[in-house]
């Protein structure tokens, strides 16, 4: 039987792997992680308290995993601990990146692959907390893990969405139809964006515990989608007819209304696109039909009682901007 080894991995993308991995029952799962998140899900498994950032990662000395699965990697200095503390013949470590690591400042028109340029990061950026450097902290992540000669697969998701999703961002626009109210719009509507069913991202690792998969590779379940086609979507699965009312974005910039925040898939640019030919080049992806997963992920909300997102603007002021555009 296969050990292996997850780092986090009780909250979002990490709970559907355990329950993945738990109903294949091939597998000697092994959690590290606080213990503060959903912490009833490590009282089903090998459960190993600790705090990555410190020196509670001895934890795991003097143990042998088979596989390591990293979900919880912020900080490339808290991987170089983990690299110099677990056994150096592991088969394979998967670390979780991101596309965020794209430097997006470098225009890609086809969209962004394996091989466009990555940020670099800086000595300070390395400890820094902001979300303005999390992308180059995975860089650098990236980097301490292929240096270390360690066997490895780095994945790179893009927005990830689906069941469990803590961020609610995608979420956020399955409200507003399912609501049918009047849905506020950037002009953008059409800008376009990648997205990555979490289905799909666990079926990916799953499958590179069983498959000789090494490298670095992007995962995306739509390469092309838009806020305007998951309205449109959504509303044809929930049986909605929203009024759409679309806003300049200089309007929004104007209300100090930010990008991707308040707004959430809004960017004022077309420059969110990661193609993921590489790994459905190797035979073992095979990305979900978008339509279907918007399906499957509306069908987990019915279930959550649609609760109200606790990510983009409040209602309050989503109709407050409305009024102001007509005025």
């Amino acid at each position: 039987m296969k050990n292996i080894l997850i780092l986090g991995g009780t909250n979002f993308i990490g709970r559907n792997l355990i329950q993945k991995l738990k109903n294949l029952g091939e597998y000697k799962i092994t959690l590290f992680n606080r213990g503060k998140t959903n912490a009833t899900i490590n009282d089903s498994f090998n459960f190993i308290k600790g705090d990555r950032q410190t020196a509670d990662i001895e934890k795991l000395a003097n143990q042998h995993w088979d596989y390591i699965i990293d979900l919880s990697c912020y900080y490339p200095d808290s991987i170089r601990n983990i690299l110099k503390t677990i056994n150096t013949d592991v088969v394979k470590y998967i670390l979780i990146s991101t596309c965020s690591v794209y430097d997006l400042s470098i225009d890609q028109f086809d969209g962004y692959t394996e091989e466009s340029p990555v940020h670099k990061c800086t000595k300070e950026e390395r400890i820094d907390n902001s979300i303005a450097t999390y992308g180059k902290r995975k860089v650098a992540c990236e980097e301490e893990l292929r240096e270390s000669g360690i066997s490895h697969l780095i994945l790179r998701p893009a927005l990830v969405y689906g069941a469990y999703d803590h961020t609610d961002r995608f979420y956020y626009w399955l409200y507003q139809v399912y609501q049918e109210r009047e849905i506020l719009v950037p002009n953008q509507k059409n800008s376009l964006v990648s997205l990555t069913y979490v289905d799909d991202l666990v079926a990916m690792i799953c499958n590179a515990i069983d498959h000789n998969i090494k490298g670095t590779y992007n995962v995306v379940t739509e390469p092309s989608s838009s806020i305007a086609s998951i309205i449109e979507y959504a509303s044809d699965i929930l049986k909605k007819k929203n009024r759409i009312t679309e806003v300049s974005n200089h309007f929004l910039h104007e209300k100090k209304i930010k990008e991707w925040i308040d707004i959430p898939l809004w960017l004022d640019s077309d420059k969110m696109i990661f193609k993921a030919n590489k790994l459905k080049n190797t035979g073992i992806y095979m990305p979900s039909d978008f339509i279907n997963t918007i399906a499957h992920t509306i069908k987990y909300y019915d279930a959550k009682n649609w609760y109200i997102p606790t990510y983009g603007i409040s209602e309050s002021l989503k109709q407050k901007l409305l009024k102001e555009s007509i005025s």
